[in-house]
């Protein structure tokens, strides 16, 4: 007769089975998350983590999508190579400043250099950054260059909220709070592995972690409006510091969104109640910045007043990219107007 034993493994053997594929399957999902990972798109094309700024431009780098060619120098600008015989302008931003949908030879930086002879213009900004990457960016590079002006293009639209966030689009950043008279960075050493950088890389293990965990150990800190405020204002102050020790001067820029210029022009030539299908949001957002720039009596540039003259005489679509359907960016065109005011601007300097 037959033993039963010898017919059934027996249950030390079954679990030892179930224990090892448990394991293997563990080790399968780490190996395929941490490949996304660590080989994920850090908001652009061009973007790489950086464990200071959160992300950063790669260097040497051209990336086409066959309608528009992005070509970085070796430090990272989108720019040609640094010519320490010529004075720099340094324009600092987000993706307005860096000409996301547009050329190289259609930015605002290249319109700008094309007026001022004897200058170069260098551009600094990358794609999706908060003021207080600007800072620390403009600290970061500063002193690679032969700086004379910092041109500080603040997009009204998503500035605020992309500088009181500890995080932004699913990335670590960093992220400075203002206590006790004090400006200090409370996220100065980022990982690429840190709660927010790991969840929006996973693209497994964030789904089977239970949604009471990810509030409790990787949400996001916010401050609200109040608390931006003395942030973004000890922010600009730091810019204004940094660039008089490098014996440079300082204009900031408000560049507003397509919707806030267009809200704007409907009050001035109609009803307001005519208006509301215009999210004013944008448009409060612009005077929030405005109204910040004259408290501490910064030179700046009212673009949307710009904006709203310019469309006394033609169409404020086409200034934009995807003739305005991409509210935020311009067009060759509207980068071309907005290097006539800067340099405007700059002569007065």
């Amino acid at each position: 007769m037959i033993q039963a034993s010898n017919i059934y493994p027996n249950k030390k053997f079954i679990a030892f089975t179930a224990a090892l594929t448990a394991l293997a399957s563990c080790i399968c999902i780490f190996l395929i998350d941490s490949y996304f990972i660590f080989n994920r798109k850090w908001g652009c094309e061009l973007c790489q983590f950086d464990a200071e700024l959160g992300w950063s431009i790669m260097r040497n780098k051209k990336v086409s999508n066959g309608k528009v060619a992005y070509t970085t120098n070796s430090l990272g600008f989108r720019s040609k190579e640094v010519d320490l015989s010529k004075k720099h302008i340094l324009v600092l931003g987000d993706s307005v400043a860096f000409g996301v949908g547009v050329n190289n030879d259609q930015t605002t930086s290249y319109y700008l250099e094309q007026k001022l002879k004897g200058h170069q213009v260098l551009t600094l900004a990358a794609p999706g950054y908060g003021i207080d990457q600007y800072y620390l960016n403009l600290q970061k590079n500063i002193s690679k260059t032969n700086s004379k002006v910092i041109v500080v293009v603040i997009y009204t639209g998503n500035d605020l909220d992309d500088t009181r966030k500890d995080s932004s689009y699913g990335m670590s950043k960093p992220f400075f709070a203002f206590e006790n008279g004090e400006l200090k960075n409370i996220n100065p050493k980022l990982s690429r592995l840190s709660c927010q950088n790991f969840l929006t890389g996973s693209r497994i293990i964030k789904f089977i972690i239970p949604n009471q965990i990810k509030n409790q150990f990787c949400k996001s800190r916010v401050f609200n409006q109040n608390q931006a405020s003395s942030q973004i204002a000890a922010l600009l102050e730091k810019i204004e510091r940094l660039s008089a020790t490098h014996y440079s001067k300082v204009l900031f820029v408000l560049s507003p969104s397509l919707i806030a210029v267009k809200s704007v022009q409907c009050e001035l030539k109609n009803s307001p109640d005519k208006c509301s299908q215009f999210d004013k949001g944008f448009q409060l957002y612009y005077l929030y910045f405005r109204k910040l720039l004259e408290l501490k009596k910064y030179p700046y540039i009212d673009h949307l007043q710009n904006l709203i003259w310019v469309g006394e005489k033609t169409e404020l679509a086409p200034l934009f990219n995807d003739n305005g359907k991409d509210i935020h960016h311009y067009s060759p065109s509207g980068n071309e107007i907005l290097a006539k005011s800067i340099y405007e601007h700059i002569k007065k300097l």
